[in-house]
This record gives C-alpha cells, structure tokens and sequence, in this order.
C-alpha cells in the first residue's frame, strides 16, 4: 500500500500578523538553536514516517524563494507546486502534481495536511492511515471541551449547541486516492473548510479517530507561543560529538586543484574519481564519523558512476541535511591542509565562506590552516596533497547513540 501526502502551505495566515507567512517562521528545535521553521518541522514528520512514500508541498507562489531558504532538502519530498484562491483549489493542485509524478501507478491512500500543525505524532499519521485504508476516509478529532453557543450575527446568543455531539476536526485527513480524486473533479455547491467536507457533500461516510492535544493548528500569536512551549518542554540537552576525517589524493595532469571548493592554479591537477577535493573530502568524513553514520565511501562508493567528477559539495551538503534530521549543529570545524605546493592561505578565506554556505553556519566557525612536512613523505616530495579535519557538532541526547 502506498501513501502519499499533500502538505497545504499557500495560506497568507493573516492573523498571526506577522511579516512572513506562519509557515516559515522559527519554532525551537533544540538547545542553544535556532530551529526549524513550521513547515520544515511539519515536513520532516512526514518524511520519517515509514507508511509515507512521497510529499507534495503546495506552496503560495511568492513564497519559493524563501521556501528553498530555509526548508531543508528530505527525502520523499517532491519540489514545490502552486496552490490555489482557496484551499480546495491547492489541493486540486497538489493532486494534478501527483497524477503526473506516476500516471500509470497513483498511491492508494492520500494524506492531506495543514502546514501549520508542526507537532503532530507518528501514531495520528498511522491511525488516520489504517482507518482510511478500511473505510476510505478517516479524520482525527477532539471532543469540545467548552460548552458552544450558537449565534447567526455573533452579537447574542441564539442557542446552546449539545456538546456531546461536537467535535474538532484535525489533520492529516486521510482518503483512498481515486475516491478522492473522482470527488474532486466535480463542482462543489459550497466552499469547504476542510477536506473531509468534500466527501460529506456526496453522502460519503467519513471516519473518526482520536485526535491529539498538541495536533492543534497555528493560528495566532498564542499559538505560536504554546508551540515553542510544548518543544521546549519535550527538549534533551544536547551532547558533544567529535569526528575526524582524512583525505589523500595524488597529483595528475592538470592546470588547477579545487579545495575546500576553491579553484586553486597550478600546473598540476588532483586526481580522484570525483572532483579530488581533499579538503571537502575530510570535512565530510569528519562529520559522518561525528554522526557515527560510517565514513564518505560507505555514502559515495568511488567504485559507483554516479560520483565520476562529482562536485564534492554535493557530499558535504548530503552529510550536512543528515544532521539537520538528527536535529543536530555544527558548532566548529578545523581544517589543516598539508603539501609543499601550492600556497593554499591566500585562498583560505573563501574556502572558509565556501564550507560555511554549505554547511549552513557562519565562517567563524570554519577553520583553515596549512602546513608542510618539511619535505619528508609523499607530500614532501610533491606527489599529492592531503588533508585532516576535525568537527564538533551537538546532537539531542535522544540521538547521541549508536543507532
């Protein structure tokens, strides 16, 4: 069975008056950092569930720029699409986006989800899942607790509602995709608030399962606030992890090196079956080690086609997104370069700004030194270039282990 879901984020959440859409704004992650922003910390709940196959963001189209700022690269998760006026129109978009990702094999239940409830559990995905996948639709809800009064113009109060008979809609809403597809392509005779409406207006049976406290949406300020709350009241103490990494490659024909993603000139080339960027090399097997996440030719076989005269960004990047997952940080990284030839410290401050961009931290946290071996060894004799990196990151105490 497979399970897709749609993660609706066009919304302006005017409410919440603030100068960025709710859905990128910061919520605590872990100590001492400055977190996740709502939808990345929504989408990576998703993206660790093992029932969830792939992740259709719906965005507002003037948020893409700041959409690939600040959400992290996740697996299963497919690029952006528009939404729409409405919320019924965005998911329409996002359902178009998956009926074209796989045309000849749609996944059987879909999962449609409000961006702004970033806390919702494993547990809520998998009942919603499995009571859709027995009865076609399934919602979680919450009983009313207060008791709810009834007025047409909300000046006086015209009735008193059975609260007994109330409940709270949330999300993920679960459907069986062609059912919900096929509902969707008709006209609706009244705009819907939410997407089990959708098949209530066709006499479709919707099922309830228990919903979950902090499964709330994000509306106001309050709520924002209570959201922090609840992480912060969930938080370990990070630990410190420590790695090191080593790199070696031998010089070849050529008329440039790159190191640390700085093309250097010399009349000699590195010869590697990616780009040869040592310096790269070590800070990425540093922090794999860190991670206890095994080293860089377990990740990036240099036996593997797939990595012939790769940018060795794309490595670090990888190793950089790994953390984020384990809600880690970089706190420092220290580099030596080591070789005779040629003078690596002119260029050290732009191969700091290079490591800082792609490990998303600032350049004084980025350390670069140089060195030779007073013309002892393979380096002394100028045969090759290597490198040692060092790196300390902090990881929540729930993932400093070795699982």
């Amino acid at each position: 069975m497979k399970t897709t879901a749609i993660i609706v984020a066009a919304g302006r959440g005017q409410r919440l008056a603030t100068p960025i859409p709710k859905q990128y704004l910061n919520l605590t992650d872990s100590y001492n950092d400055k977190g996740l922003v709502v939808l990345a910390r929504t989408i990576r709940t998703f993206a660790a569930h093992s029932s969830v196959d792939s992740i259709q963001p719906v965005i507002h189209p003037d948020d893409s720029k700041i959409f690939h700022q600040l959400i992290p690269s996740f697996t299963k998760v497919k690029p952006p699409i528009w939404g729409g006026v409405t919320r019924h129109e965005s998911v329409l978009e996002g359902l178009k986006a998956i009926q074209a990702q796989n045309p000849q094999e749609w996944p059987d239940i879909l999962l449609i989800h409000d961006a702004a409830r970033p806390l919702i559990s494993s547990g809520l995905i998998n009942r919603v899942i499995e009571k859709a996948a027995l009865e076609g639709a399934a919602i979680p809800v919450m009983p009313a607790t207060d008791t709810i009064k009834f007025s047409l113009e909300g000046k006086n109060v015209e009735k008193t509602l059975k609260r007994a008979h109330l409940w709270q809609a949330q999300t993920p809403q679960a459907f069986h995709f062609k059912d919900y597809l096929e509902l969707a392509q008709h006209p609706l005779p009244r705009e819907i608030s939410d997407d089990a409406s959708l098949f209530e207006i066709f006499g479709k049976p919707v099922a309830m399962v228990e919903g979950e406290a902090d499964a709330f949406k994000i509306t106001t300020m309050a709520d924002f606030n209570r959201a922090n709350a609840q992480l912060r009241a969930r938080m370990k103490p990070l630990q410190p992890r420590i790695g090191t990494g080593f790199d070696v490659h031998r010089f070849g024909e050529g008329h440039f090196i790159t190191i640390c993603g700085e093309k250097i000139p010399h009349h000699q080339g590195l010869q590697g079956h990616s780009d040869a960027d040592v310096g790269l090399h070590a800070i990425t097997d540093a922090l794999f080690g860190a991670m206890a996440d095994g080293d860089i030719g377990q990740h990036f076989p240099p036996d593997d086609p797939k990595w012939r005269d790769a940018n060795s960004a794309v490595f670090l990047s990888k190793a950089c997104q790994d953390l984020q997952k384990l809600s880690g940080k970089i706190s420092n990284i220290d580099i030596t370069l080591i070789g005779e030839q040629p003078k690596f410290m002119p260029y050290a401050e732009k191969m700091r700004a290079n490591v800082a961009k792609i490990c998303r931290c600032q350049p004084a946290q980025v350390s670069i030194k140089a060195t030779t071996t007073e013309k002892l060894g393979f380096t002394g004799r100028g045969e090759g270039i290597a490198a040692q990196a060092s790196i300390l990151i902090m990881l929540p105490e729930t993932n400093a282990n070795d699982g």
